[in-house]
């Protein structure tokens, strides 16, 4: 039998995950609206705009950006686990994850900066299980 905490999570816990995913994507918006994020901006649009991030809310938010604003965008968004081996100078990183240790973003962190493009990190609230 499987422990409690290590159990499929129940709808509270998803629902909850979900809010928070959703409210990371506002405050990264806040944040570009206060011009915090001022040095990843160029003159040029970016070729593409690559979400890298573990799962759980950073993947959620991910996807619902590449959702809410894929269409309106001029570059397309991708999400994914671990940097493309195609990433170039031209493209725009976010790094996003609960652990700054994870070696997927450790590894999409290093190769970003090796290819001398814009990246940006973001932490979102962790969601724990109830035990």
């Amino acid at each position: 039998m499987m422990p409690k905490a290590c159990s499929p999570p129940t709808e509270r816990v998803l629902l909850r995950a979900a809010s928070m995913a959703g409210a990371h994507v506002r405050a990264a918006a806040a944040a570009l609206d206060e011009g915090d994020l001022d040095a990843l901006k160029s003159d040029q649009p970016p070729r593409t705009v690559i979400w890298v991030a573990g799962r759980g809310n950073a993947e959620t938010a991910g996807t619902m950006l590449s959702a809410t604003l894929g269409a309106s965008l001029a570059a397309p968004i991708v999400v994914a686990s671990e940097a493309p081996p195609w990433i170039g100078a031209l493209d725009v990183l976010i790094l996003a994850g609960d652990d700054p240790g994870d070696d997927a973003l450790v590894s999409a962190a290093a190769t970003g900066v090796r290819v001398g493009l814009a990246s940006s990190w973001s932490r979102p609230t962790k969601v724990r299980c109830a035990t």
